[in-house]
């Protein structure tokens, strides 16, 4: 097997899910990016990051989380100023059991 078959094959790209009420309104996301690409991710190259924003309408948000899950991200990033962590959460919860995230 050559080398560079070896290589390729190893390589993972990492998959972010990247949550938020309004991704206009949070300099954040560049501090984020910024702080991804000096420890070694780019999108891109080994890394790709899944965007939902709501545009301030918090009543999208589980169902972009729901999405978030069914794309099989490996770690969901939440920013969530407009609306409660712990209503998001129990919404989530009680989607899952009512099987509506699969």
């Amino acid at each position: 097997m050559a080398a560079g078959g070896s290589s390729a094959q190893s390589k993972k790209i990492y998959r972010i899910g990247y949550l938020t009420a309004n991704l206009s309104s949070y300099p954040w996301v560049n501090g984020f990016v910024r702080e991804l690409s000096d420890r070694g991710y780019s999108e891109g190259n080994n890394l790709t990051i899944e965007w939902r924003e709501a545009k301030g309408h918090s009543e999208l948000l589980p169902g972009m989380a729901a999405d978030l899950v069914r794309q099989n991200v490996d770690v969901i990033v939440e920013r969530l100023k407009f609306v409660h962590r712990r209503n998001l959460r129990s919404r989530l919860l009680q989607s899952c059991a009512k099987g509506r995230i699969r």
